[in-house]
């Protein structure tokens, strides 16, 4: 704003004409001297927005037409918050246009005037500057960068900032160091700092990622005021999908001649699938792979929705005794037949998961009809059902457990959670006993916002009670022809030489695939067909014809036929034999060939290492797919069997909690 009026009611923007709408004033505990001002100079200014004549105002509220202009500028201020004062500009005791220094400080002495405005009035000459000290504060390149740095600068480094700029007009001749602010004592020290504070204030999320570093600038997008586009309108209404990884160590066993060797395993993902209506958890699923691939996700959604019947949740059978389900324990699937095929409207997922590919989720999209939402990278408030309950799960049990790696390397309770794993004898296999039991058991646990009711009691009561009633979204089921959400679709060729007495077959990622039909059929030698393969369990496939007329189940030869595997596991094991990493025995399963590999590398390095606890990688794949495909890893060639070590003296030994019976964690439980 400046002295001269600005806005009269004739070039009165659109966005103001409405002064109804103005920030309004509670004049309940104004003296009635000022509430009589008030409401005299708001009087006035309605009646001239109105289009009463100025003579007229000036009659009845004894006020002139220049002060009924001042006070219309008054209210369209600005204020800090980029909102204009409104009404509250009328109650008196405001400088609403701030404060401008008319007299120049160049020459300064110290003597006569003050130095009020004179950093403003020094910016103001030198607007360059202004807008690099303004960037360098919030550690960005360029106006209207959003990238939010983990720290800010400290003042030392904006003064020195400060302090180059000046040299850099002084040298350009435009400032001169006899000139303010180095005329003064404290050589700007003061506005400089009032100045970086303002510029940290005047963005709440740009200041909350230099002062708490990237966490909070997160939260601060949230809470802004502004109405959420996704809210959960009940239960089975908006789904939340995200993977974690879990804190807990377990181990495998390789045999050897020798003896046995127990290596702990990298941490195991969680992909979990919440209802954020209702709370709790439709599904999950966990890989021992340290990050969930995309086929890891739709086997996650398939346990949630319960499209197949192969998946619907079933109690494990536990070989862990510290551990049991409660009564009521589950997942909406395996207790209410009628959700069988119920899913959200609405799907989140955190724009990070890059392996998530596109095409997997618009599989799930065109199945489903759920509308599939990226949200911001890294933001994980946005989805803060989800994430709580994996907050609510490490504390009830994961964080409970002597193989704990913790909330981090300083969390007290962690206490060498490999070594407790070996020590202890902590199979992978147990864990996903204590994971299931955990999360099968949050769903039957109370809860406050259904008054002490569980989500699953919650469930029942609105499936059941007409007043609660929900209408889950059913898909319906598909013919067929059509491919479900968990298979891919790939054209591929029919190969054969009847010549060579090679029979007609196809082939698909290192296998091939064929039926008795096929191998008789000579005449379908070099036509294209499209094959249905479900990558969680490719041993059969259905081919069709460019046509779309079905030419049947085809099987996969040999061991990839009989062995259950993924594709992602023989797309590994398969460029594993081709590059040569593998060589197979005659008749050797490709599977096997791998494992003994992994084993025998795991094996080599443990030769080498010098402490038994390190986490093995090759110990981890071995595992997930020996559990994937239920073959078991073959015995190697080995050093000799050694005792437990002791535990470093530098750490105490593993306790268990006091509040859990004492483990059994080998064999089954009684």
């Amino acid at each position: 704003m400046t002295d001269r009026q600005k806005y009269t009611r004739k070039n009165l923007p659109l966005d103001f004409a409405d002064w109804e709408n103005w920030p309004q004033v509670d004049s309940s505990e104004f003296t009635p001297k000022k509430l009589a001002g008030f409401e005299r100079r708001k009087g006035a200014l309605e009646m001239y927005l109105g289009g009463a004549r100025i003579k007229e105002i000036e009659e009845q509220w004894h006020i002139s037409n220049g002060q009924i202009l001042d006070d219309l500028n008054r209210c369209l201020s600005v204020t800090k918050e980029k909102q204009i004062r409104g009404w509250g500009a009328l109650t008196g005791g405001k400088n609403v246009r701030g404060y401008v220094r008319k007299q120049d400080t160049s020459d300064w002495t110290g003597e006569g005037a003050g130095l009020s405005g004179a950093f403003r009035q020094f910016l103001d000459k030198h607007p360059d500057m202004e807008e690099a000290l303004h960037l360098f504060c919030l550690k960005k390149k360029k106006r209207g960068d959003t990238h939010i740095f983990e720290h800010g600068h400290s003042f030392s480094e904006i003064y020195t900032k400060f302090l180059e700029l000046c040299a850099e007009k002084e040298q350009a001749g435009t400032l001169s160091y006899l000139e303010y602010p180095f005329n003064t004592e404290n050589e700007g020290v003061a506005p400089l700092r009032k100045f970086a504070n303002d510029v940290r204030t005047g963005n709440f999320v740009l200041g909350a990622g230099i002062l708490g570093g990237k966490d909070a600038a997160k939260r601060g997008q949230v809470g802004n005021g502004h109405a959420k586009t996704l809210v959960a309108s009940g239960l089975y209404d908006l789904f939340q999908l995200d993977e974690h990884t879990i804190d807990l160590i377990g181990t495998a066993v390789i045999e050897t001649p020798k003896g046995s060797i127990r290596v702990p395993l990298q941490r195991m993902t969680l992909v979990l699938v919440a209802d954020a209506g209702g709370q709790g958890i439709p599904g999950y699923y966990v890989t021992l792979k340290a990050q969930a691939s995309a086929e890891d996700v739709v086997l996650t959604l398939s346990n949630a929705i319960g499209l197949n019947p192969s998946h619907i949740w079933k109690p494990r059978d536990l070989i862990v005794n510290y551990l049991s389900y409660k009564e009521g324990a589950g997942f909406p699937t395996a207790v209410f037949p009628q959700l069988r095929g119920a899913c959200g409207a609405a799907l989140m997922l955190d724009n990070a998961t890059v392996h998530w590919s596109n095409a997997m989720m618009d599989r799930v999209s065109d199945r489903t009809g759920m509308a599939i939402n990226w949200g911001p990278v890294a933001t994980w408030v946005r989805r803060n059902v989800v994430e709580a309950i994996f907050g609510i799960l490490a504390k009830r049990g994961f964080h409970r457990l002597p193989n704990s790696t913790g909330r981090g390397p300083k969390d007290p309770h962690r206490t060498n959670p490999a070594a407790n794993a070996v020590i202890l004898l902590i199979d992978f296999e147990e864990l996903l006993d204590v994971i299931d039991v955990v999360i099968a058991n949050f769903n039957a646990e109370p809860n406050q916002a259904y008054a002490g009711r569980s989500y699953l009691d919650h469930l029942r009561d609105c499936l059941i009670l007409p007043t609660r009633a929900i209408l889950p979204h059913i898909l319906p089921p598909l013919p067929a022809h059509v491919p479900d959400m968990d298979t891919v679709v790939v054209v591929v060729c029919i190969k054969g030489d009847q010549a060579s007495g090679t029979t007609p077959f196809v082939e698909y990622l290192y296998a091939r695939y064929s039926s008795p039909m096929l191998a008789q059929a000579a005449v379908l030698i070099g036509r294209k067909v499209r094959l249905h393969v479900k990558p969680l369990d490719p041993r059969t496939a259905r081919a069709f014809f460019e046509d779309g007329t079905e030419l049947g189940v085809l099987t996969a030869r040999g061991s990839w036929g009989r062995i259950p595997h993924t594709l992602a596991i023989r797309q590994e094991v398969g460029s594993s034999i081709r590059e040569g990493k593998v060589k197979l025995l005659k008749g050797e399963s490709p599977i096997t060939g791998f494992l003994k590999h992994v084993a025998e590398k795991v094996v080599e390095h443990k030769k080498n290492e010098k402490t038994p606890y390190t986490i093995s990688k090759d110990a981890t794949k071995a595992a997930h797919i020996a559990r994937t495909t239920g073959q078991p890893i073959p015995p190697v060639d080995g050093p000799p069997k050694v005792d437990a070590p002791v535990m470093p003296p530098s750490r105490a030994p593993a306790k268990w909690p006091s509040f859990l019976p004492p483990p059994k964690f080998s064999g089954k439980a009684r």
